[in-house]
This record gives structure tokens, C-alpha cells and sequence, in this order.
């Protein structure tokens, strides 16, 4: 993430309203000049705001004294919904005070710092407002327990690798951060102990060059060489890198339309390629990184000549849009697309890119490389980015943050509409901590960790919790290592999403389900699964790993997701299903023949570019006069669930035709000869 995105952010207030904020500035400079400072000291004896469910959980805190007569500080416990969890509680100023965590049960809790004295400033906020400080309670999770996993779709920016509660996907390298040496060893270390895969970022250095000149041959040498001594050293430490990033929204900071930016790209992208090559690493992809929604950005990529060495759109996706910023996944509210009668202007937004890549000869592959959205920031929880205070108006050219629980919300919700899309490999969260505590730049609150001023290494990732570090971290203890089977609409306003455990042995899977538009809505559960009852329901816990409870069959919904466990109880397999195709790679015209085995089905039916139904005992069928890259879907389901698996089939274009004729010779007198002779291809 850059400072692109601040451009959207500053294009949405016009002059009138830039003054209204400097008049703000300097009402708030004046009523804050005379602020007292408290200096908040906590310490949880090095759990880095973490706690295991069900050990003990407790904080000691000390403040300085604010010097001013009955001036207090006071804390309070509060869930991420804002709700009170404790009474408020008034600190002794440079006394450590000891407090426990008002439960030990998996979830967020936030402490509140608040003052009863206009004069008393949190830093960094300003005098009169609360800082909150968060705490997250989870299920155990050791690193050891983590397994290197390039299958998953979890992914991280600036990620902690130290996080036990990550898995899959995480990019926080960049090549000329340091040496080849090292960053060859630091790759190694991400992968080896931290069962991490890295994406490294090429930009900077070498890659940068001017594009409003063709790139010399010394530049794409220069290049070249620094990306083969990296290589060199991967290679020789045993490491590996399936996936580099070339440049990172180049669109969005202009450099796309300059005159020679697509020719350059072509000319890097091909020199790193034969790199790779030299050294038989012909697997390696290259992503290459846009950003929002300008679609004739992504037309023009997928036309150049540089396409052709990209492997992988990544588009860096973030809804800004005034006074309706960041609207929920599932809501209508695509640019220039009209109405939806599903909505989800995510899938939608992927589906045109998806679209936009196969009618253009763009990358086939895609990866959701930056996703989020900026908290309101740790200042007034209802106010906007900017000071605090009242809003200049109208209310639509000022960016919006999100509260603590909405960040929550939209951040699972986004995960399992991309997901159900089939189209996007990984979605990488922007980002794991906040790199900065500035109350008016959206940019510094897009974390799940509050920042640690001062703070540099491990340790400035390593803040204080929001409540989206909880849910990220449920989620992916959740999904991670299920299976996406299917995402059904039971009723117009339920959303609910079918997971299987390929490892089960009992039939085990998960239901995530939630109410939108928001409502509470109280459904049969054999309505999100067919067959399924109260017996079988393992648990139900909602997006912070809090126990929900069930009425018999019947389970209440609202607009927040939750996670519902279930299993057969009665030993009865999961389904499983495998489907294969042969050839995976023809000519346009040609044929491939689709096998699929089937266990423990009762019913098969088949989706993507094929339908229908399907034997559930296995069976073949041939493919015929094949025009364009497809894939198919089989989905199966028994007694003990559902499964599914896919396989693409890539039809590559017929060449086009040549001829060529020739006469000898070319100039006769009249009454003599010439030959002609053609070929054709």
C-alpha cells in the first residue's frame, strides 16, 4: 500500500472543505496547547496482548499523574461492539494497578482510558477524547503446529511471522531491502521455521526506471544480473519463491500512462523471465499489481505486449468512494455496472476482472494482493478522518473509517465472497499493524495491531489488538484447512457458505452464515444444510470465537457471521470426488475427455462451463470441439455432506493461416514464361 490511495482520499474534498479542516486544525491546536500528556505504562508479562482461552488473563497498568487537581484517569472494559464489561475503574496515578481480563473465553477486549478533565490528553489523541487499548483471547496456537501450505487462500501484508495465528501467504520482503544474501536466508527462514511463504516484492533499484524512454540495454543487464545473483543464492541456500511481485500499482501512481511504460514492463519482465529459465525455474509466476477501479487499466495491461510474461493479475482492491466508503461486500454499489440482483459488488468487481483477462489475452491467474479498509482510527469512535468534532458538510466529501466490529464484519464477509468466486487464489489483508497512530491519515489505521510509537524489528508489529485480529485469526483457525464446497441463498437475505474437512473422518464441515440486509432472522438449520439438525451441530461461535446458542434446530442470525461446526454423529463418511481431465492442454477444435471418481455420493451435479447432473458412481465424457479455456466443477453429496473438485482445460488458438507466392522471374517479354510458386501454413 502507498500513497495512491491518499489521492482518492484528498480528490474528495474540495477546497471549501480543506479550509473547514485547517480551521479545525488550529481551534484544536489552541484547545490542546495546554494539554497534559498521561503516559500509559501496561504490562502482560509478554503476551503481546494475546492471551491463550480459559488461562488466567490479566494486566498490569500504571499512568502518570496528571498534576491537575481532581483530574482522574479511568479504564473500562469494553467488547467489540462497544459494549460496557466492567464497571469503570479509577486509576492511582504512578501506582501499577492490577486488572483481569473480564473473561477468559476466546474473544476481544478492549481497555478504555478515558478522563474526566478536558486538559488530560491520551497521546496520540486529542485533550477530551478515549485511547483504547485492545486485548484478544485465543484458542492455543503454537508455531510448530503450522505447516507450509501453498494450497492456502490466507495471505498477510507486513505480516507478523512470529504469529502463530497466520498461516499461508505473507508479503514483507522487498529484493533490495538487502543483499541477495540475505534475502535468500530470510526467505529460507520464513519457509523453514515459520512454515510461511513469502511473495517478494521486485520494485526500487534496478526495476525503477524512467518510462517516458525505451530502457537501455545497461538498465534490463543491471537488472537482470541483480535478480540472478538473488536467484543464486535461493538456490544455493535451498530456498524458493513460487510467486514475485513486479511493481506494486504502478497504475494508480501514474506510471502506467506514461509513454513507454508498457514496452519497459515487457522488456523487465522478459529479461527476469530468461533469468529464470537459465536456471530451469520455469514454474516461477510473476504477479504484476493494479490497483481500484479504472477497468481500462486493467484492458490495456491485458493488451500489451508485456502480458505475455505475466502470470498473475494482482489487484489491490480498496473502495473508496465518498460519504459511502467501504460498503459491505454483499451490497450493490459497483462503479458504472448498474444494479445487481444478488448485489455483491466484490464478486462482481472480480467476475468483470476475470472477464476483462480472458477477452483480452491477459493473465489467467489472480490474486487479491492488498484488501481492507482503515479503522475510524483511535480517536472519536464516531467521528471521521480529520480531527474530531463536527463534520464540515456536506458529509459526503470526508472518507469514513469503519468501527473496530465493521472492519471485523467486512473483512470475514470479503474473505468468503472471494473465495466462493473460484476465481482468486490468495487475498492478501492490508495490512497486520498500523504503521503510524496519526488520528487524520487514513493510511495509518488500516492494521489489525494499534501502532507502538518508537518501536522498530518485531516489536512495531506487535501492538496492542483490534477486534480483526481476533476474527482474522478465528477465521483462519476456521477455514484454513477445509475445503469450499458451495454458497447458497436459503432465503433472500441469508448468506451462507459450505466448507468440508477433507481429513474428517465423520463427516465434518462448517457452515458460515449471516443476515443482509441486517436483520435478526431465526432459521432452521436444515435450511443452510439439507439433513442437517440440532444432534449434529458441534458448536456455534460468532466472528470472535464467542459461544452462540442454538434453540433445538433452530439458530438466530444477524448481520455478523457465524461459524457453525457440524459432523454426522452416526460414523457416516464424507463424500469425496475427484475429476480429471485429459488432455489439460488442446488446440482450439480439439477434444478432452473429463474422469471423475466418486465415494460415499448419493447425487452429482456438475457447474462452471459444464451442467447437469453426473453419475455419482464415477463415469467420463468427452469434451468436443473445444474453443476457449474452460473450467468444470463437480460437486457431490451425500449423507455425509457435500465435496467438490475442479480442473481447467486450456485451449490454445488456432495459428493463423500464412501464404506467400512468388514468380520467377518477375519481368517477362510478352509471349515468355514465369514461374509462380506459393506456400502456405
Amino acid at each position: 500500500m502507498n500513497s495512491n490511495r491518499e489521492v482518492a482520499f484528498l480528490n474528495a474534498m474540495d477546497a471549501n472543505h480543506y479550509i473547514l479542516r485547517l480551521l479545525a486544525l488550529f481551534a484544536l491546536t489552541v484547545s490542546t496547547a495546554f494539554a497534559v500528556d498521561i503516559d500509559i505504562d501496561i504490562n502482560d508479562n509478554g503476551a503481546d496482548y494475546v492471551f491463550t482461552s480459559g488461562a488466567p488473563a490479566s494486566v498490569t497498568v500504571t499512568v502518570s499523574d496528571p498534576g491537575i487537581s481532581g483530574a482522574d484517569v479511568m479504564v473500562q472494559w469494553l467488547d467489540p461492539e462497544r459494549n460496557p464489561l466492567s464497571s469503570v475503574i479509577t486509576l492511582t496515578p504512578s501506582q501499577p494497578t492490577p486488572l483481569t481480563l473480564p473473561s477468559n473465553v476466546t474473544g476481544h477486549y478492549d481497555l478504555r482510558f478515558t478522563t474526566n478533565n478536558n486538559n488530560v490528553r491520551f497521546p496520540p489523541q486529542d485533550a477530551s477524547y478515549h485511547l483504547d487499548y485492545g486485548f484478544s483471547v485465543l484458542p492455543a496456537k503454537t508455531l510448530s503446529q503450522r505447516q507450509l501450505d501453498h494450497n492456502s487462500f490466507f495471505g498477510m501484508v507486513h505480516a507478523g511471522a512470529q504469529d502463530p495465528y497466520l498461516a499461508g501467504w505473507i508479503k514483507t520482503k522487498s529484493w533490495i531491502q538487502t543483499s541477495p544474501y540475505w534475502l535468500a536466508f530470510e526467505i529460507g527462514e520464513l519457509q523453514n521455521d515459520y512454515k510461511l511463504q513469502e511473495i517478494p516484492l521486485i520494485s526500487g533499484g534496478p526495476w525503477s526506471t524512467s518510462n517516458d524512454v525505451a530502457i537501455t540495454s545497461t538498465q534490463l543487464n543491471a537488472l537482470g544480473d541483480r535478480f540472478g545473483d538473488t536467484l543464486d543464492e535461493l538456490i544455493s541456500q535451498g530456498g524458493s519463491v513460487p510467486i514475485w511481485q513486479l511493481g506494486v500499482e504502478e497504475n494508480g501512481s501514474g506510471q502506467s500512462d506514461r509513454a513507454f511504460y508498457y514496452q519497459n514492463l515487457a522488456a523487465k519482465a522478459a529479461r527476469l523471465k530468461s533469468e529464470l529459465s537459465s536456471r530451469g525455474l520455469n514454474d516461477v509466476a510473476f504477479m504484476n499489481s493494479y490497483v481500484n477501479f479504472d477497468y481500462s487499466d486493467y484492458v490495456e495491461m491485458a493488451q500489451s505486449d508485456a502480458a505475455q510474461y505475466i502470470d498473475i493479475l494482482g489487484f489491490d482492491t480498496y473502495k473508496w468512494r465518498p460519504g459511502t466508503d467501504f460498503e459491505t461486500p454483499e451490497s450493490d454499489g459497483l462503479p458504472g455496472t448498474g444494479g445487481h440482483v444478488d448485489g455483491e459488488w466484490l464478486k462482481h468487481h472480480i467476475e468483470r476482472l476475470k472477464q476483462i483477462m480472458t477477452d483480452n489475452g491477459g493473465p489467467s491467474r489472480m490474486i487479491m494482493a492488498e484488501y481492507g479498509m482503515p479503522h475510524h482510527g483511535n480517536n472519536n469512535p464516531n467521528g471521521w478522518f480529520g480531527y474530531p468534532g463536527p463534520q464540515p458538510a456536506p458529509q459526503t466529501t470526508v472518507t469514513l473509517g469503519g468501527s473496530r466490529d465493521y472492519v471485523s464484519r467486512y473483512l470475514v464477509k470479503s474473505h468468503l465472497i472471494a473465495m466462493a468466486t473460484g476465481l482468486v487464489e490468495q487475498l492478501h489483508v492490508y495490512n497486520y499493524y498500523d504503521r503510524g497512530n496519526d488520528p487524520q491519515y487514513p493510511e495509518h489505521h488500516f492494521g489489525l495491531r494499534s501502532h507502538v510509537p518508537g518501536a522498530s524489528g518485531d516489536a512495531k508489529r506487535l501492538g496492542p489488538t483490534k477486534p480483526a485480529y481476533v476474527a482474522y485469526a478465528m477465521m483462519v483457525d476456521a477455514l484454513d484447512a477445509l475445503n469450499f464446497v458451495t454458497h447458497t441463498l436459503p432465503q433472500t437475505n441469508i448468506w451462507n457458505y459450505e466448507f468440508t474437512d477433507p481429513n474428517g473422518s465423520n463427516g465434518e464441515g462448517m457452515l458460515v452464515a449471516w443476515a443482509y440486509p441486517e436483520a435478526n432472522v431465526t432459521v432452521d438449520i436444515a435450511s443452510l444444510k439439507s439433513g442437517l439438525d440440532g444432534s449434529r451441530v458441534d458448536s456455534v461461535v460468532d466472528l470472535y470465537g464467542r459461544p452462540v446458542s442454538m434453540s433445538g434446530n433452530n439458530i438466530t442470525l444477524n448481520g455478523s457471521p457465524k461459524y457453525i461446526a457440524f459432523s454426522n454423529g452416526g460414523g457416516v463418511n464424507a463424500p469425496s470426488v475427484s475429476l480429471a481431465a485429459n488432455p489439460t492442454t488442446v488446440s482450439e477444435g480439439d477434444s478432452s475427455t473429463l474422469t471423475w471418481t466418486v465415494s460415499d455420493a448419493t447425487s452429482c451435479t456438475a457447474s462452471d462451463d459444464w451442467s447437469g447432473s453426473k453419475t455419482a458412481t464415477g463415469g467420463s465424457q468427452v469434451m468436443s470441439n473445444l474453443t476457449a479455456t474452460s473450467t468444470y466443477t463437480l460437486i457431490c453429496t451425500g449423507a455425509g455432506g457435500s465435496a467438490s473438485d475442479s480442473v481447467t482445460i486450456t485451449v490454445n488458438p488456432l495459428p493463423v493461416p500464412t501464404v506467400s507466392i512468388d514468380a520467377n522471374p518477375k519481368s517477362v517479354n510478352a509471349g515468355d514464361s514465369s514461374l509462380l510458386t506459393w506456400s502456405s501454413t
